[in-house]
């Protein structure tokens, strides 16, 4: 064989090692981007796997915390009713008729140290939603028993929903239910809180111009039972969201005493 073909077949067979070299590293390669991509997506289901049980966690205690404010509410309207039924039975011992406001009436002479629920003498609001004049979603819209009504105002910064509860109570405990067909995400940051000073209705009102019961930071949920501390007392229960955003609560119920304990 000639020379010249001797360093040609040999040069040939240099560039298909290089070649049989590129094919080994680029298997090399692919076989580790494989064995990346599965280790992403096994990762990738741990982490949803993860979230999904945080979700499923999260979603529980959501409900135990609503069955929780229902055997709150239910506990409350019970001892209401026992109490009344007291106060029924009290009045028929004593002479003469009795006004059925007198449950209610700070000056009272009925046993006023039994928790009551308390009946507003006036609702009103900061402002009214534009259709408030078809009357469905005024300030009484929270005080008329129908959970598929709500009061609604326009949007506001801080709105603020009142109740005048007709003298000075001793106000224990307010059972709010949220409005239920859409928008609950606009109640954040929920504030009760109750003064003797009367609120002005289409006026801002300060956060600090009553005594605060509670706040809930966050979202409110459904419903909320927020209790107002031992001694707190006022003639005007304020409702206020600490935002700026429109207000529209279904309920709310106030229960407390007529005077000291």
């Amino acid at each position: 064989m000639p020379k010249e073909e001797n360093v040609d077949r040999t040069n040939e067979i240099k560039e298909i090692k290089k070649l049989d070299d590129h094919e080994t590293r680029l298997h090399n390669i692919e076989k580790e981007l494989i064995k990346i991509l599965s280790s992403d997506e096994e990762n990738h289901e741990n982490k949803l796997q993860e979230h999904e049980i945080k979700l499923a966690n999260i979603q529980h205690e959501k409900r135990l915390a609503n069955i929780e404010h229902m055997l709150e509410m239910l506990s409350v309207n019970i001892s209401h009713m026992i109490n009344t039924d007291h106060l029924r039975s009290d009045e028929h011992n004593k002479e003469g008729p009795k006004d059925d406001m007198q449950e209610q009436t700070p000056s009272g002479e009925i046993d006023n140290k039994k928790l009551c629920e308390i009946k507003p003498v006036d609702v009103f609001q900061i402002n009214n939603y534009p259709d408030t004049d078809l009357g469905s979603h005024t300030a009484e819209a929270a005080i008329d028993g129908q959970k598929e009504t709500h009061m609604h105002t326009n949007y506001s910064i801080n709105p603020w929903w009142c109740a005048d509860m007709g003298g000075v109570f001793h106000v224990k405990m307010a059972a709010i239910t949220n409005r239920h067909d859409c928008c609950q995400e606009r109640s954040e940051n929920l504030r009760v809180g109750v003064t003797n000073t009367k609120p002005v209705a289409g006026q801002n009102l300060d956060l600090n111009a009553y005594t605060l019961c509670e706040e809930r930071p966050g979202l409110m949920g459904d419903d909320s039972i927020v209790k107002c501390p031992d001694g707190v007392t006022g003639r005007y229960l304020i409702v206020q969201l600490r935002t700026t955003t429109w207000m529209h609560i279904a309920e709310v119920n106030l229960f407390g005493y007529s005077d000291p304990l």
